[in-house]
């Protein structure tokens, strides 16, 4: 039944994938040949996965990310992240996620928990300021390390600055648990 809910689809690159905006096109077609990559979208469109330099696209709905754990060699974010609480601008006045704490680490975590240990990959493209506290929802993961890029300027204002993240060890439920004991419940 899960099968059935998938669909497949041919797409000339993976900057023609719909719901995925011109900096995070730009972004994903430089990825590696090859590479099993899942974009998470934001709700309510369904994730899509590829094999970079193949063309076919499946969706994924909400449902079957559970059995995709850290099984992707990259994992795209293009706005769960954002729709989730991961807004920080002081100089655009936004501060979200000091509201919505809890749900932005558990989105994170969702993501973090797609990714194959060993050298997997988060991407995601993040503005906001200061750009090290929104870094800080990833690194608080044991066994994740943050890699800031330098800012995509073709795009224009606000240049979003790609982060990536590289999973050395699994995030599983037990990592989550104590990553919201240490940043949450302890404060």
């Amino acid at each position: 039944a899960a099968a059935a809910s998938q669909s497949s689809s041919t797409v000339p690159a993976p900057g023609a994938l719909p719901g995925v905006d011109k900096a995070l096109a730009a972004v994903l077609d430089a990825l590696p040949v090859s590479s099993l990559v899942l974009v998470r979208r934001p709700a309510p469109l369904p994730a899509l996965r590829l094999r970079t330099g193949e063309g076919s696209v499946e969706e994924v709905e909400e449902g079957q990310l559970g059995g995709m754990a850290a099984s992707m060699d990259w994992v795209v974010d293009a706005g769960e992240l954002a729709q989730c609480g991961l807004v920080f601008d002081l100089g655009a006045f936004r501060w979200d996620v000091l509201g919505r704490i809890e749900e932005a680490l558990r989105a994170v975590f969702a993501l973090l928990a797609l990714v194959r240990p060993g050298g997997g990959r988060l991407l995601m493209l993040l503005a906001g300021d200061p750009m090290e506290y929104l870094t800080a929802y990833f690194s608080a993961f044991s066994g994740v390390r943050v890699e800031l890029q330098p800012a995509v300027t073709a795009v224009g204002p606000p240049f979003p600055r790609p982060l990536e993240c590289v999973v050395e060890a699994r995030v599983d439920e037990e990592a989550f648990e104590a990553v919201m004991e240490r940043e949450v419940h302890a404060e």
